[in-house]
């Protein structure tokens, strides 16, 4: 018994290589044909995530632009760890809804400076941007 399997191995070795090699083939094919499905369902999730953040809807601001309180607290420490005075309460002021064509006032507005003109940016009560010229420096 032990002599007729050995006879039918040796006589097709070249065979029994050749469907080793082409099952290998195979398998290594499957392979990468499940890593390229991973990317595509990586990426079709990157896809769904962004489309998500897309079309969710935006809460509507009532004040203006808002910041995390953690985020909020750090910046108030690191203001006061550099010696910097406490922030002075801001002065409210009107700007102009452009959405709603409304006038609004609010003290949560932040000042930057461009080209030498200093602008009052806040979030309007619609959610758009609204923006005041201060003065020119």
């Amino acid at each position: 018994m032990d002599g007729n399997i050995t006879n039918f191995i040796l006589n097709n070795f070249g065979y029994i290589i050749i469907n080793f090699v082409v099952v290998l083939i195979v398998v290594v094919f499957i392979f990468l044909q499940l890593l390229s499905i991973k990317k595509e369902i990586k990426n079709m999730n990157i896809l769904i995530v962004g489309l998500a953040q897309l079309f969710k809807p935006n809460p509507k601001p009532t004040e203006g632009p808002r910041v995390p309180e953690e985020e909020q607290e750090a910046l108030e420490a690191q203001r006061l760890m550099e010696g910097e005075e406490e922030p002075k309460q801001k002065e409210p002021m009107e700007f102009y809804d452009l959405k709603k064509k409304v006038k609004f006032t609010t003290t949560d507005y932040e000042t930057m400076t461009k080209n030498k003109r200093r602008f009052a940016i806040t979030i309007a009560p619609s959610g758009v941007k609204s923006c005041k010229m201060l003065k020119k420096e």
